[in-house]
């Protein structure tokens, strides 16, 4: 079960907020893919190749060219779908906030949010320091959506 990292992108570029979570995400192992959402961000995905995601899911669409967060949560949870995904890592911002939260009302599942770290512990993903918007069994640097 893959662990999803959504990268934000600028200008056809991922955030370095966003290379970060995956970054971290790929350091402790297992089958971390990113997730890139937008126009123009094929080349987005071999940064985040570079980063540590096996895999990396780009959707292109007119629908996502402004930064608006409900045609980010229709993409993402088809994303979340497809890959059979557990967790869903946001890096922290405005834009991950709104999908972050989109995406745990649609799926019916918990949010951390304003995390520091993450880490793994007897194959579970555990969160510190932050304050948890809803209660959930793990988390990330930013937010995740636990997949029921």
């Amino acid at each position: 079960m893959p662990t999803l990292v959504f990268l934000e992108t600028h200008d056809g570029e991922p955030t370095k907020g966003g290379l970060g979570v995956l970054s971290k995400a790929a350091s402790l192992g297992g089958d971390v893919a990113g997730v890139v959402l937008g126009t123009g961000v094929r080349d987005a995905a071999e940064a985040a190749g570079a980063h540590g995601a096996s895999v990396v899911y780009v959707v292109e669409d007119d629908a996502l060219a402004a930064p608006l967060p409900q045609p980010r949560v229709d993409a993402l949870e088809a994303v979340v779908a497809a890959s059979d995904a557990e967790n869903v890592l946001f890096p922290a911002s405005v834009l991950a906030a709104d999908v972050a939260a989109g995406l745990a009302a649609r799926l019916e599942a918990g949010l951390n949010w304003d995390l520091t770290d993450f880490r793994l512990e007897g194959g579970e993903l555990v969160t510190a320091g932050g304050r948890v918007l809803a209660v959930s069994t793990i988390g990330s640097i930013a937010g995740f959506v636990p997949r029921n």
